[in-house]
């Protein structure tokens, strides 16, 4: 036999003993362990399962962590696996409340009676999302129904009418989520971060929780949790009405997104890119095996221009002098009461020569690690905690208004440096149609030239540039020094603010203007209304001759692993206002002199520094009147400059010392005198 046969043969043999092979595979398959795969097919099923990619973390300028990330526990519904729904969901949520766990809750009806629609906007309180609409008409239920005549509906809608108020309104919110989601695929993660006791509860009684799964996910961790919470922000779970425009960028329902803060404007530098498991699942939903896995990508590290230790220094100040004003308002003499309905604040402080913001603090504030078990509380309560004030809350300027009224009348030449005015208490200009508005109190402050009104801050000089230059011309320079238009800083929110115009008073208020309307303006009054961080950035451009820097609070950002830089912001330049050297000299000799010469220099004279500084005390409709303190240190060689605004304090020099404080701190001087060269630890 020649050899060609004999491999033909060989080969012939060969298949003939693979097909034999596959012959009694399939037999001991089918005939011998095919019930036993029949069982266990019909006991498991194959999952797709998102592995959540880690956010990036949050530091600040020296590298300090704030919000870094740690491994935590979730729990995940698949409605198709549980056999009776609501009395599944019940023990869940009774779970979840003996261990003190949270779960999302996104119904736009508040959770207990008497119910009220509920947004995160409150000045959108009450207006349904389409989503949510769409929801209501499919169950037959009128769009225009109240608060308590949908969650009556829906209680009979989900079969809930045995149920106790509480835990039906719990339930119902849990399956209005699950209905609009659309969770089928991958289940809808409905609490993160639970207790090990719950997760041990949960696991070890999993038949009475089919269709309940618990699984480890990255888990925001707040490292320095007592500051900066409305600068942060938070991360929640993707709103059914969000998902769609998500969706086409990449999301899965069960992403968190940034909520507000740094977290939101940063969504997508933070976010990373989520991996990606075959699971296989028995019916109550558990895990039994992973078939294959995608790793995860981590997002990029965002390094802020906040010194967090100035940081904690600015609310610590914030909050202890808003008590002591509220304390001393029936206690020091001369007081009668004034400051006793103190509210809320802000303060800013910025670098002066970079733009960069050094601390944004408010008062009151909340906690991020408490934020959904504290909503309800603090979205009522009248103080406002989840507003950022120092971004969006707008306030009239008052006498801190006065050094650009003053720039721009030198500027424009109806006055000079040495130009004087006589006070004798009131502003006379206009007697004879029955107007005669007056200083502070009525008090006279002689005659003074532009240096001695900013000192004495009197009323009548800067009411004679109003009259003289005029609303509209006052209105241009009151842009160039940021007024009117957002900063810009990397935070959702900010407000505009409100330049007093001729425009704004015949289109808005439907109010003729008039020219005392027009001096009033010019005292920061009228309708004049900006942020705290408008006056910062309007203190900062004065500091530094004109320059005005663009507000900047994202110093950089940078790889998981800090080895690539992914953006870099440096110092914009957005206005170079050309300010005469007479014009500087004697705004900031005038601001100089307030610090050092008025009732307010006391508090200052330990410093060890020389501050430029002015208070400001804005009336407003009701209460004691609100105060302002801007100011730059040093005065000679401005480093940084500081903007505080406290409702109902009374006057401005009652919140000085809060800026005191914050000088204090990032000079260094307080009972050591020890200095440091912050830059010098800056992070690479």
């Amino acid at each position: 036999m020649n050899k060609s046969i004999k491999r033909a043969v060989s080969f012939v043999i060969f298949v003939a003993l693979i097909f034999v092979l596959y012959g009694a595979r399939l037999v001991y398959l089918q005939l011998i362990c095919g019930e036993s795969y029949l069982e266990k097919s019909q006991k498991s099923v194959l999952r797709s399962a998102t592995v959540i990619a880690p956010r990036g973390e949050i530091v600040d300028r020296l590298g300090r962590p704030l919000v870094s990330n740690r491994i935590g526990y979730t729990v995940t519904l698949e409605k198709d696996m549980m056999e009776d729904i609501n009395a599944t969901l019940k023990r869940l949520v009774e779970v979840l409340d003996e261990n003190g766990d949270v779960f999302e809750d996104n119904f736009p009806i508040t959770l207990n009676e008497p119910y009220d629609f509920l947004e995160y906007n409150t000045e959108n309180k009450g207006v349904l999302s389409s989503s949510f609409k769409a929801y209501l008409k499919k169950r037959k239920i009128n769009i225009e129904s109240t608060p308590q005549e949908i969650v009556t509906q829906l209680k009979s809608y989900y079969e809930l009418n045995d149920y106790d108020e509480l835990m039906a309104r719990k339930i119902i919110g849990i399956r209005c989520e699950l209905d609009l989601g659309g969770y089928a695929a991958t289940g809808y993660i409905l609490a993160n971060d639970i207790s090990i006791n719950s997760v041990t509860k949960i696991k070890e009684d999993y038949e009475n929780f089919k269709g309940i799964s618990v699984d480890t996910t990255p888990i925001r961790e707040y490292d320095q949790a007592d500051i900066a919470a409305h600068i942060l922000g938070r991360v929640g779970m993707i709103y059914a009405e969000e998902y769609p425009a998500l969706k086409a960028q990449g999301y899965s329902l069960n992403d968190q997104v940034g909520k507000d803060g740094i977290e939101n404007t940063c969504e997508k530098y933070l976010k990373g890119i989520n991996g990606l498991k075959q699971v296989e699942k028995n019916t109550s939903g558990q895990i039994t095996s992973i078939i294959e896995s995608k790793q995860a990508i981590p997002g990029n590290n965002v390094i802020l221009t906040i010194d967090s230790d100035l940081q904690r220094v600015a609310e610590k100040a914030l909050e202890k002098r808003i008590n002591e004003i509220k304390e001393e308002a029936y206690t020091v003499y001369g007081r009668d009461g004034m400051g006793a309905d103190v509210q809320g604040g802000a303060v800013v402080v910025v670098e002066v020569n970079t733009g960069e913001i050094l601390a944004l603090a408010n008062y009151p504030t909340y906690k991020l690690e408490t934020y959904n078990k504290d909503f309800s509380e603090n979205i009522n309560n009248p103080l406002k905690p989840l507003l950022n004030r120092g971004i969006s809350g707008t306030y009239p300027p008052g006498s801190t208004f006065k050094m650009l009224t003053g720039i721009a009348g030198l500027e424009e030449k109806v006055v000079n440096i040495n130009t004087t005015y006589s006070c004798y208490g009131s502003y006379t200009y206009y007697a004879d149609a029955g107007y005669s508005p007056r200083c502070y109190a009525g008090m006279a402050h002689g005659t003074n030239a532009i240096d001695g009104a900013i000192r004495h801050s009197c009323n009548g000089y800067f009411f004679d540039i109003g009259r003289l230059i005029g609303i509209d011309k006052l209105n241009q320079w009151t842009k160039l020094f940021g007024f009117g238009a957002k900063t810009g800083i990397e935070l959702p929110g900010e407000a505009e603010g409100i330049i007093a115009s001729r425009q704004y008073s015949e289109e808005v208020l439907d109010r003729i203007w008039t020219a005392g309307n027009t001096i009033q303006a010019a005292i920061g009054q009228s309708d004049n209304m900006f942020t705290p961080i408008q006056l910062a950035g309007y203190v900062q451009t004065i500091a530094s001759e004109g320059k005005r820097y663009k507000l900047h609070i994202v110093k950089s950002v940078k790889s998981y692993h800090y080895d690539k830089i992914i953006l870099e912001n440096t110092p914009e330049l957005v206005e170079n206002i050309e300010l005469s050297k007479d014009t500087v000299s004697s705004v900031k000799k005038g601001m100089e002199r307030v610090m050092l010469e008025t009732s307010i220099a006391w508090r200052f004279a330990d410093l060890g520094i020389k501050v430029a500084g002015k208070t400001g005390t804005a009336q407003v409709p009701k209460g004691s009147a609100n105060g302002t303190f801007v100011c730059y240190a040093p005065a000679d060689d401005p480093q940084i400059a500081i903007a505080v605004v406290v409702e109902h304090a009374g006057e401005g020099g009652l919140i000085s010392p809060i800026a005191k404080d914050i000088l204090a701190s990032y000079f260094s001087v307080k009972e050591t005198g020890d200095t440091i060269d912050r830059e010098s630890v800056l992070i690479s």
